[in-house]
């Protein structure tokens, strides 16, 4: 029988739905879907006729802020969504995240509203330039950067800006003082992003901790902007770039999923991502070791074998032998104006970084 609305002294009014009446658990998967952000993956024979957002900003955050207003009860439950993954995109956002962190913590053990940030944080992303001094009080800045320090070390999924590495790598020496027996971020999935991949290694190749950094991490992966227009490129998957060959995969000892960029020709409307994963782990190409050819096993090195064989497939116009590709709504141009004309690294961090190194048709 259809609804009517009804009429209570005289004022038309119409039912609403009773949120705060369903169980916890129905509640909190029902915000977790409403603050889900989410972005297509394009399959290749679809990536010519794909076009991308026109919208800068995509506000990935807006609908659990909204949410986080409604009541105390329900930003209780929503908040745990909205830090889950944390991806800031200015200096703007990075000071405001830091204000409300330090709030928090002033607040009451009983006060509903208090919420400890780092328990619910497992991915987040640092923009470039990292971090501005909000005022000319070198106090304040150092206070903020402790809260800073505090959220880079703690994330289960790390990922910045390739300008921001003096950071990371300062902030992995100071941890080293601080924390003799670990000396070390809790981070052992790295997502690199920006134009500037081939950059110099040693900075964490030539120190110990660095050296003990790149031996933790298990999961990483490269995006970069990078078109050529050449027209000897047979084929729209593009090509493995030089610059892989600059990843210090012998310092890489328990690297099990390996995720780079490819280079595209001029034009080309999405970001194609190379996936490997050693072989026995789920998703990987090769149920076991002998079946890659490697009677006695191995480990990241391996990589380097499978880019030789890959970049001689993809010449062929044919799919990797060894890794999958998968590609990310991100416009590439001439200009690398993403802000204007797609989707930022802030907003594919925010959507993809539990799917970075997932092979296409897992779960």
């Amino acid at each position: 029988m259809p609804f009517s609305p009804l009429r209570q002294g005289g004022v038309r009014s119409t039912p609403y739905f009773k949120f705060m009446e369903l169980p916890n658990e129905l509640k909190i998967k029902i915000i977790e879907f409403a603050t889900e952000f989410s972005l297509p993956e394009i399959a290749v024979k679809d990536v010519a006729d794909w076009t991308p957002s026109l919208n800068p900003f995509m506000h990935p955050y807006r609908t659990a802020r909204s949410l986080a207003l409604v009541s105390r009860l329900v930003h209780q439950l929503v908040m745990p969504c909205l830090l889950e993954k944390v991806a800031l995109r200015s200096q703007r956002a990075i000071h405001g995240f830091i204000r409300s962190a330090q709030i928090q913590k002033s607040l009451s053990h009983l006060d509903p509203l208090r919420t400890d940030y780092l328990k619910y944080l497992r991915a987040f992303y640092l923009p470039a330039p990292f971090l501005r001094p909000s005022s000319k009080d070198q106090v304040a800045h150092l206070q903020d950067r402790l809260v800073l320090d505090e959220f880079v070390r703690e994330a289960e999924i790390l990922g910045f800006d390739i300008i921001t590495m003096d950071y990371v790598c300062y902030l992995l020496y100071e941890s080293s003082r601080v924390m003799p027996t670990t000396g070390q971020t809790a981070s052992k999935k790295i997502i690199l992003t920006g134009r500037r991949l081939d950059f110099d290694w040693k900075m964490l190749t030539r120190t110990v901790v660095g050296q003990h950094f790149l031996g933790n991490i298990t999961h990483l992966a490269l995006w970069k902007d990078e078109q050529f227009d050449d027209m000897h490129m047979a084929t729209a998957l593009g090509y493995i770039p030089a610059w892989i060959d600059e990843v210090p995969l012998e310092f890489l000892k328990n690297l099990t999923h390996f995720a780079f960029s490819l280079v595209v020709k001029t034009g080309t409307r999405a970001m194609p991502v190379m996936l490997y994963i050693l072989p026995g782990y789920p998703g990987s190409r090769f149920k076991s070791w002998k079946e890659a050819g490697h009677a006695k096993g191995g480990n990241a090195k391996v990589f380097e074998e499978w880019f030789e064989r890959d970049n001689h497939a993809i010449a062929r116009g044919v799919q990797s032998e060894c890794g999958w590709t998968k590609w990310y709504p991100v416009r590439l141009d001439q200009t690398q104006e993403r802000r204007h004309s797609g989707i930022c690294w802030e907003d594919l961090f925010a959507a993809k970084a539990y799917e970075a190194w997932v092979a296409p048709g897992s779960s």
